[in-house]
Parts: C-alpha cells; sequence; structure tokens
C-alpha cells in the first residue's frame, strides 16, 4: 500500500484515535519525544458510513397513543471535492451488489431509505476512492425532529468514518430509559465486536452481550435493553480487535409520560488528555431582577438561561483511583480551573457526575488532564415543563479541514485552536442543494462560536493550525427548544492517516 508524508502530524479516526490530544497551555512535551511527520494511505478505498435515522425506542402505551407527535425526518450527504467523473464515490446501500455510482456531489432522496416512523434516512457506506480524493470533505447524516411525545426533541445521527474503537459517554440504564447500538461492518471479513460498561459502581460484566459477531457487508441493531446493568451514570466501550467498524447509540428516556430527551451519542476518544469543545450556554433575557428597565435596554444576563442545564461525566477506564484536573478555555483564550472541581477524584474504573452551574452564558471548551485513560463526556439539557430535550457532546481528536452536516434546525459552529496563539479559519456554509449560503476567514484564539445562516444544512472548515470544534443545533419544539450537539468529520486525507512517535 501506497503512503505519503504529511509534514504536520494528522490524528486519524479511523484508527480509534485513543489520544484526543490537548496541547493547549500544556507543558512542553519531553525533549526526548519528538512528532515525526504523518503518513497516510494514497490509493486503496475507504468508507464514510450512515448508520440510518431515528426509531422508536420505547412502545407507546395509554395515553400517550393519542399525543400528536408532529414527527419530521431528513437525510442527505454532500461530497465536495471529490473528483465524481473519475468514478471516485460509490454508495453501496447493502450488499456490493445494490451498489451504484455516485454522479452528483448531493445525495439527496435517491440514495434514501425509510424508517420505522416512515421518514428518510441514509443507511449504507459512501465509498471514496483516495486517488480522486485527495483533501475532499463529506459530510453526511439523518435527522429527526418531534415536537411532542415520547420522541420530543431534535436529534441528528451524522455519517462517519470507520474506526476500530468509539466511546459512548452519556445516558443511564433504568426504567423509562432505552438505548440501541447499530453496528456496521463495511469490510470482507468478519468481525467481533466487543462492549463494556462502566457505571457509578464501577465495570459491569455483561456476559454474552459484551460480544457481538458481524458478518462482512453487515449492519445489526443491538437492543441495550437487558444487556446493560442498571445505573444512573453509563458509558460504553465499543470496540474490535480484528477490522473498523461504525456504531451509533441512540437514547430516548422518559418519566412516566413526560418526555426526557431524544439523542445519538456522538463517538468519543478517551486518552491522559481529553477536550470536549462546542459548549454553548445561552444567556437569559436581561441582566438581572434588580435591574427592571435591563430588558428594555436589550442587555444580555450575567446568568444562564432558565432551564438550561449542564454536567460533566469522566470514565476513569483504569482499576485505580485517578485525579483529574479540569480546564475551560474561553472566548479570550484564557484556560482557567473548573471553579469548585479544579481537581476530582474518580474511583477505579467508576462514572462521575458534575454539574457546570458555575459557568457564566457563553461558548466553552473542556479540557481534561489525567495521569491515565479516562473518557469524558458532558450533557447540555434544555429543561422545560413539557419536556426535556439533551444533547451529549463528546471528547474529539485535533483536527483541521473538516465538514459537518445537520438538518430541521440551527446552527451554531464553535471552535478552539488546538495549542497556544491564534489560527486561521475558513468555513463555508450550504443549503440541503448544497447551494453556497455563505462563507467568511477569521481568525481565533479562543473559543470562538458563530451562528450559521438560516437553511444551513452543510458546512465545511479548512483550518491553517489545527483545532477542535462541534456544532451546536437548536429546534423550535412544542413548549420550548431542542437541543443537539455535533462533533467535525474530518476530511479525507486525516481520516486516512496517523502520526508517528519517535524516543531516543
Amino acid at each position: 500500500m501506497k503512503v505519503k508524508n504529511f509534514f504536520t502530524a494528522l490524528v486519524v479516526l479511523a484508527l480509534g484515535g485513543a489520544v484526543g490530544g490537548a496541547a493547549y497551555l500544556l507543558p512542553s512535551p519531553p525533549a526526548t519525544e519528538k512528532e515525526l511527520p504523518g503518513v497516510a494511505a494514497t490509493d486503496g478505498t475507504i468508507s464514510l458510513i450512515c448508520t440510518g435515522g431515528a426509531e422508536r425506542l420505547i412502545p407507546q402505551v395509554g395515553s400517550t397513543m393519542q399525543t400528536e407527535e408532529k414527527i419530521q425526518g431528513w437525510a442527505g450527504a454532500f461530497l465536495s471535492g471529490v473528483d465524481l467523473n473519475a468514478a471516485a464515490a460509490t454508495w453501496i446501500p447493502g450488499s456490493d451488489a445494490d451498489k451504484k455510482a455516485i454522479a452528483s456531489p448531493v445525495l439527496g432522496t435517491d440514495y434514501t431509505a425509510q424508517t420505522g416512523l416512515q421518514q428518510p434516512m441514509l443507511q449504507g457506506s459512501i465509498l471514496i476512492k483516495r486517488g480522486q480524493a485527495d483533501g475532499a470533505n463529506m459530510s453526511g447524516g439523518s435527522a429527526h425532529l418531534a415536537q411532542a411525545g415520547d420522541l420530543r426533541g431534535i436529534a441528528n445521527n451524522p455519517c462517519r468514518w470507520a474506526a476500530s474503537a468509539a466511546w459512548f459517554v452519556g445516558g443511564s440504564v433504568k426504567i423509562g430509559e432505552a438505548s440501541r447500538l447499530f453496528l456496521v461492518n463495511p469490510s470482507p471479513n468478519p468481525m467481533l465486536i466487543h462492549i463494556s460498561q462502566y457505571t457509578e459502581k464501577g465495570k459491569q460484566e455483561l456476559g454474552s452481550g459484551s460480544n457481538i459477531n458481524l458478518a462482512p457487508h453487515a449492519a445489526k441493531t443491538v437492543s441495550l435493553d437487558g444487556i446493560l446493568a442498571d445505573g444512573e451514570r453509563s458509558a460504553l466501550h465499543v470496540y474490535s480487535d480484528s477490522g473498523f467498524f461504525a456504531a451509533s447509540l441512540q437514547t430516548n428516556s422518559l418519566t412516566g409520560y413526560t418526555p426526557r430527551g431524544i439523542d445519538f451519542l456522538d463517538a468519543g476518544v478517551s486518552g491522559k488528555d481529553l477536550v470536549i469543545p462546542g459548549l454553548h450556554l445561552p444567556a437569559g433575557d436581561s441582566l438581572t431582577a434588580e435591574i427592571p428597565d435591563a430588558a428594555a435596554r436589550g442587555e444580555e444576563s450575567s446568568l444562564v438561561a432558565a432551564g438550561v442545564k449542564a454536567s460533566l461525566r469522566i470514565v476513569n477506564t483504569e482499576e485505580k483511583t485517578q485525579e483529574v484536573r479540569i480546564f475551560t478555555i474561553d472566548r479570550s483564550g484564557k484556560r482557567a480551573p473548573l471553579a469548585g472541581s479544579e481537581q476530582v477524584q474518580v474511583a477505579g474504573q467508576a462514572v462521575l457526575d458534575l454539574n457546570l452551574d458555575g459557568l457564566k452564558p457563553g461558548d466553552y471548551t473542556l479540557q481534561l488532564e489525567s495521569g491515565a485513560a479516562i473518557a469524558a463526556g458532558v450533557q447540555l439539557a434544555y429543561e422545560t415543563e413539557n419536556g426535556t430535550d439533551i444533547a451529549w457532546l463528546a471528547a474529539q481528536p485535533e483536527l483541521k479541514n473538516s465538514a459537518v452536516a445537520f438538518a430541521l434546525g440551527t446552527g451554531r459552529l464553535i471552535m478552539t485552536p488546538a495549542t497556544a496563539g491564534s489560527t486561521s479559519v475558513q468555513w463555508e456554509a450550504f443549503d440541503a442543494a448544497g447551494k453556497s449560503l455563505a462563507k467568511n476567514e477569521l481568525t481565533i484564539s479562543g473559543t470562538s462560536g458563530i451562528d450559521l445562516p438560516d437553511k444551513t444544512t452543510y458546512v465545511n472548515i479548512a483550518a491553517e493550525r489545527p483545532l477542535y470544534g462541534g456544532v451546536i443545533v437548536k429546534a423550535d419544539v412544542a413548549g420550548g427548544k431542542g437541543i443537539d450537539w455535533l462533533p467535525l468529520t474530518p476530511d479525507i486525507a486525516s481520516s486516512s492517516s496517523f502520526s508517528l512517535h519517535g524516543v531516543n
């Protein structure tokens, strides 16, 4: 297999990305360790895998049957910079017998299937020839929006590159909670997938449920109800020793008949240094109750909007108790310890939750440091009397060129440089038909948020230096707002490359 060098080391999602790398204002690395040029394959193929749309996980009973849910769905993908005239891209919805060449940059209704809710979804693989798509950006997915009922809220399930491991940090296992794991094996060889669960009580034994066989070119849906151990706080490590796969985890929560959130948890990485980008805490309507004319002057509150809650979940993957240091990076680029939780102790193989109530309104990136491998995620919840919608943010690797796709809501792109100093970033927003809506170039030195234009569905990002990023998506739902979060999808070169480290 041919390889080529990159003068900037690249982090790979396709290899499981176990080191989410946080070099932001950290102490200098040991002098004996050197970062060598990364290498990437220049021939062969790579798969961007779309795992489908939202499904009903909790059977409807009683009065919920009379609720008008008003469910909407969307599905699509956008290939930017791919030489389609060279037959570089192929869509494989199932077996190889069903594959067809992709002739248009936008994958629309000709490529979608239907969910059990009778909504469009993308379920299959976009197979790319590397030689005709170097530096290309691709993004896509399936979106869900419901105004009421069990499925109230917004949830996007993005297409993702195949990987050897994924961390899903979020959710719980109790009455009223449901989850399903969707797995895809894009390779011509059978694969064994392993699942490990961590809760506040430690690592759990799942018996025969911890191993799942996947046939070649096969997809499998696994209901986790009855497999996972009970716990208020849960995290899953899904991995394989025999190849690359794609996984998505849908969660759904009810308290009685009140919806408490629907989400697709996005895969995160683990490591000693983790970065969780893209947390947005909106401000209230006015400064304080003590300033009655503040609202009339249009002044923002110094308090986070009522009903918006955020919490941090940390997973200690090691057997010994670990000390974890937590920092926030704000708009100015200031890296500050998390007030009240600068250092926390996490028991061996256990899961710990911390509330983030002390943060002021704004955009944030969270950074965690530990002496051993940890995993982490952030829950953002929008609570109202009519129900709650949630989004789980996942720890991500750094990247330069990337893309993201979302629908049925408005997006805010949030980015942070991966190292101290500033970086130049170009972004361009497109609608569902692939038409350019807006583009801009800016210099960022801290956590920067950009409100994307209405009707934005796809966004391409090109950075001068590595950064971390994510998109917060909001949508109007009955009696409040729906909330979602999506990670950025690395371009083809980044997704098929890896770093080399040398120690003298």
